[in-house]
């Protein structure tokens, strides 16, 4: 899987894959906006800070990229 590099524009959402909402199983994307990076349930519309996936962060690292590290 490519990270997202310099092309991902903010709004943007991308999928990742595996990582599923709590509030009712359906796929979660990351959102950037132009100071930080979210979850949101592509499904519900839920959003979540990324310290709530930690346990799943070799997945959403790797969906990243280079994103600067004070969006994150």
């Amino acid at each position: 899987m490519a990270g997202f590099g310099i092309g991902w524009r903010p709004g943007e959402p991308r999928p990742l894959p595996g990582v599923k909402c709590p509030a009712c199983g359906g796929g979660m994307e990351l959102v950037r906006s132009c100071q930080s990076v979210t979850l949101r349930c592509s499904a519900c519309g839920a959003k979540y800070p990324l310290t709530d996936f930690i346990d799943q962060m070799d997945v959403i690292e790797e969906v990243l990229g280079i994103v600067p590290l004070d969006r994150i």
